[in-house]
């Protein structure tokens, strides 16, 4: 046999040995491609990134302040991006903005917003899927909104972590899946997302602040931070750290199940009307409060309590009853906050199951200066079988706890 007719069948042994690794080799390196916006705009063009480099499976696409278009366009299908990624020096007064739209984008590790100096307000405007756990990442004055009408983040079963280190992150449109909202960051985390059909994920707070709207929906678990804002919709809430401080001073929080074992309930009186005038939960389920959250009392603006004033700050549905107490404060005792004396009680109400302040006791020279930080309190043994009955008498009308969508 001649040589040349060897190393021929030799050569093809070897083709068809590495023929199957050759399948799960990547057509192409994942790469960082940095954008110029320099043609029309589309992602799928050369011209839009340094180089002339155009995005593939894998890649983190970065959008710098010095670009010269800061509006961009997926114009291209089945796109899945590890990052994207706004960055670089701001040295001017106002903040770059850059605003993503398009097709439906995959996003598997994350998009951070990380401008440094003046920052930039950046909106991604399209639909987003979570092809893995991700974070969703913003620091110095840089805020991020992912989502808006019509569009829809899909966790699937990935949990996404909302890390707003400085600035603040706002999630719009629809929300899906069951994956987990998970709360980080010293910044805050506006929740603007509907839920959709079918949505079952939770949100965990472990620090920064969560912001509810009319529309937030699903349980919530904290272990740090501040849950406020105003929602009638949200599943069952458990606290263990953290705050809880209804409204946006004041308002109102809707819950199914409410579950105390830690930090604290934070109330703003201004006013004698639940919700508008101070601070409330209505909740649909039963009311464990435990023994070791405290329970805060601050005075805002210029309103004047009088005595015999009333303020329901947990109103229970049903007749089910109160279990657990604030810490400290066992039904019937009082307490004082600069200089007004409340008296609180954990059977009030019509049905006897709400929580309920009552005012014992004003100063006797009305401070001119009003009380608009949260006082510490301070509680006496005393105990007042006649408050209870007082409390029923003045709280039927406020229950509104069967607004809360079914």
């Amino acid at each position: 046999m001649k040589k040349q007719q060897i190393k021929a069948g030799m050569a093809s042994v070897l083709a068809g040995f590495l023929a199957p690794a050759a399948l799960i080799v990547p057509s192409a390196s994942a790469a960082t491609v940095t954008w110029n916006g320099n043609g029309d705009g589309g992602f799928n063009s050369g011209l839009n990134w340094v180089a002339g480099g155009i995005l593939v499976d894998g890649d983190t696409a970065v959008f710098p302040v010095s670009a010269n278009v800061q509006t961009a366009n997926n114009d291209m299908t089945g796109l899945s991006l590890a990052k994207l990624v706004f960055s670089g020096e701001n040295s001017g007064t106002s903040s770059r903005s850059y605003t993503i739209t398009g097709n439906d984008l995959t996003i598997t590790s994350g998009i951070d917003a990380i401008m440094t100096g003046s920052g930039g307000d950046h909106f991604v405007n399209l639909d987003v899927t979570l092809g893995a756990d991700a974070t969703f990442k913003t620091t110095g004055v840089n805020t991020l909104m992912v989502g808006d009408t019509g569009t829809v983040l899909s966790l699937g079963a990935n949990d996404l972590t909302l890390l707003a280190n400085g600035g603040s992150i706002t999630l719009g449109g629809e929300i899906d899946g069951s994956g987990k909202l998970v709360l980080g960051g010293s910044g805050s985390v506006n929740m603007l997302a509907t839920a959709a059909t079918g949505y079952t994920g939770a949100v965990e707070i472990t620090s920064g602040v969560f912001a509810t709207t009319a529309e937030t929906e699903g349980n919530i678990i904290l272990s740090g931070g501040t849950l406020k804002g105003n929602s009638d919709l949200l599943g069952t809430i458990t606290m263990s750290d953290g705050t809880i401080a209804p409204g946006n001073s004041p308002g109102c929080l809707g819950t199914g199940n409410l579950v105390f074992t830690g930090g604290s309930y934070d109330v703003e009186i201004n006013g004698a009307a639940q919700c508008t005038g101070y601070d409330s939960m209505t909740v649909v389920g039963t009311v464990g409060l435990g023994s070791a959250t405290k329970l805060n009392v601050s005075r805002l603006a210029s309103y004047v309590p009088k005595v015999n004033d009333t303020f329901a700050i947990i109103v229970n549905d049903e007749t089910d009853a109160v279990t657990g107490t604030f810490e400290g404060l066992a039904n019937g005792a009082s307490f004082t906050v600069a200089g007004y004396t409340y008296q609180i009680n954990y059977d009030a109400g019509v049905d006897g199951n709400d929580v309920l302040l009552l005012v014992k006791a004003t100063p006797a020279t009305q401070p001119t200066t009003p009380d608009t930080g949260i006082g510490s309190m301070l509680t006496s043994p005393l105990t007042a079988a006649l408050s209870a009955l007082a409390a029923l008498s003045v709280v039927g009308g406020l229950k509104f706890a069967e607004q809360r969508r079914r």
